[in-house]
């Protein structure tokens, strides 16, 4: 019998990324609805297959326009950039699941679809017509921690939050319409020293709506003094807490309070029953990826994938040589 994909109801997809041991912060649908909000081009849609006994669902930003049908309907998990794709409730896929859902895609009401993977089920989906990559991030496994969970960093990383605390960086959570504007001020600073463009970064109106998303709070390290010197966006799951969006301004970096951050969302998720502390994949920058593993990270690595359905590929084509070569997006 053929598969039969369902859009899932709003209690539906709350009981998946709820319950499933897999699901990440960003398979929740108010993640997935606060970025829509903030990027309309995308609606906001989960879909539910039955496989070999065993329902699945999928989260999915599909994109939005009267064309978008058929082989024209595309869909991303997740946005931006973000962890997705299919999650159970009784656990990770599988090989024979992963092969089943592969070959089901077909019998699927999308046309095209791209998946950044999911590091809590990291096994790269085994089926001939899903094109694979690998990426990778840092997990600190809260479980493993010692009481002492300063004594399982590195020494250089245990002096530093050390220095922060002697030099009165204190770590706090913080809300509201004045935090977030200090908070995206660093933000702008540090794409600036990045030599990134501000305009095509982030806009504040994404952080107002995450403050709204259960689950995603704003962390600050401030000085003595009370300016803001480092901060990040964590969000989190029953049993995954990941370090999304971070910045801090350079002439604060001597007191260490992005060590002084780190620590404390290490801490503080544990306290609250977490399981892994998530770095959140980044450049491979030999530096950033040092950084992450003087907090005892393990580097993970994780699928990722992308799929077409034959009429797509073969419109993608023709529309590429009608237009010279140009990819359709």
């Amino acid at each position: 019998m053929a598969p039969r994909w369902q859009w899932a109801s709003n209690s539906e997809w709350d009981q998946f990324a709820g319950d499933s041991p897999c699901a990440t912060p960003f398979h929740s649908r108010a993640w997935c609805e606060s970025y829509c909000a903030y990027a309309p081009r995308y609606a906001p849609r989960a879909l539910t297959v039955e496989l070999d006994g065993r329902k699945l669902l999928v989260p999915v930003f599909v994109r939005r326009g009267l064309l978008r049908r058929g082989p024209f309907l595309r869909a991303v998990s997740s946005r931006p950039g973000v962890y997705g794709g299919p999650i159970a409730l009784d656990g990770p896929l599988g090989e024979s699941a992963w092969k089943s859902f592969g070959a089901a895609l077909g019998a699927s009401l999308l046309g095209a679809w791209e998946c950044f993977g999911n590091v809590l089920d990291p096994h790269a989906p085994l089926a001939s017509d899903l094109a694979c990559g690998q990426r990778s991030t840092h997990l600190v496994d809260l479980a493993a921690l010692p009481e002492d969970v300063l004594s399982s960093y590195d020494s250089n990383c245990r002096r530093n939050v050390r220095k922060a605390e002697r030099e009165g960086i204190t770590v706090q959570r913080e809300s509201g319409a004045a935090a977030r504007s200090e908070y995206f001020a660093m933000y702008v600073a540090s794409q600036q020293r990045w030599g990134e463009d501000p305009e095509r970064g982030y806009r504040e109106r994404l952080f107002e709506l995450l403050e709204r998303v259960a689950g995603a709070e704003l962390w600050t390290a401030r000085t003595r003094e009370g300016e803001l010197a480092a901060g990040g966006w964590f969000v989190a799951s029953r049993a995954h807490v990941v370090y999304w969006h971070g910045a801090m301004h350079e002439r604060f970096s001597p007191l260490r309070p992005a060590n002084a951050l780190h620590h404390a969302l290490i801490v503080e998720s544990r306290r609250r029953g977490a399981r892994y502390y998530d770095f959140n994949p980044s450049e491979e920058l030999e530096g950033v990826q040092q950084f992450k593993r003087s907090f005892g990270a393990r580097e993970a690595s994780f699928a990722t994938f992308q799929w077409r359905s034959s009429a797509a590929a073969t419109l993608e084509r023709w529309l590429a040589r009608a237009r010279g070569g140009d990819r359709l997006s």
